[in-house]
């Protein structure tokens, strides 16, 4: 049975929790995604919506880091603008292939962008093939 309230789920592009598993690392984490995307049918050679996740103390703080990351040539979509939350949520957005190395270069890039901003860096998810 899948607990809600575990750290280590492993959430399709709607979020729903599909299996559990032991910590991993960030490389491991990439390739089971990339590895479920393929399972499920997805063609890996065609450029998808990518998503990655960064949360933020404060708006200020996010709205900053959404500076650089449009800057870093993503889409920025920041829901809930305004309102009072104890995490504020950033989304970075790009077309483009899913493989290993451009997965890597994002999180690091990313990463670095959350770092500088107080923020943290949560993971990614990508639209499977219809």
């Amino acid at each position: 049975m899948v607990k809600e309230n575990n750290p280590f789920l492993r959430k399709d592009f709607q979020g729903q929790v599909v299996e559990e598993y032991s910590e991993l690392t960030e490389d491991e984490s990439d390739r089971l995604t990339l590895d479920h995307l393929r399972a499920s049918g997805s063609d890996l050679t065609l450029p998808r919506h990518i998503v990655h996740h960064l949360y933020f103390d404060s708006a200020i703080e996010r709205d900053q880091a959404a500076k650089d990351v449009r800057d870093g040539g993503y889409r920025v979509n920041a829901p809930d603008r305004g309102q009072p939350k104890e995490s504020y949520l950033l989304r970075a957005e790009r077309t483009g292939l899913a493989d290993e190395e451009s997965i890597r270069r994002d999180r690091i890039t990313l990463g670095e962008i959350a770092d500088q901003h107080n923020g943290e860096y949560d993971g990614w998810a990508a639209a499977e093939d219809s």
